[in-house]
């Protein structure tokens, strides 16, 4: 594999206003597990998962291509969707989510990018951390 096989999606700049997500509704800590160890979600990930506005960010309800939130999951746009499908990205699921603002009302309708077959970033043999 070479260093330019990979992207690193930095979730650090946010345009002013965009919404940062709280809670997600629909998903607990194993199914957060299997996203993030590559699992496959097709007839396992509920059709009824909502992320929530952060009430500590209420002034932020602009909904951006790529919404900041609490477990650091790519969560897009339809439109960074269609862009991301269209490059054929390999080993690539989209799992449709629902945006909820402030008031509790259904704000728009997203997506976690994920990722199956995650590459781990850290050599554990020879970092000598274990």
């Amino acid at each position: 594999m070479n260093p330019s096989d990979f992207v690193l999606w930095p979730n650090t700049f946010q345009p002013p206003y965009a919404c940062v997500l709280g809670e997600a509704n629909g998903i607990d800590g194993k199914l957060l597990s299997s996203i993030w160890a590559g699992s496959s979600m097709v007839g396992v990930f509920p059709e009824d998962v909502e992320f929530v506005m952060d009430p500590d960010f209420s002034d932020n309800t602009m909904l951006a291509d790529n919404l900041m939130n609490q477990h650091r999951l790519v969560v897009v746009s339809g439109r960074l969707k269609a862009f991301l499908s269209d490059q054929h990205v390999p080993k690539l699921e989209f799992l449709p989510v629902a945006i909820r603002d402030h008031r509790g009302k259904i704000a728009g309708h997203y997506f976690i990018v994920h990722l199956l077959d995650p590459v781990d970033c850290l050599d554990r043999q020879a970092s000598k951390l274990w």
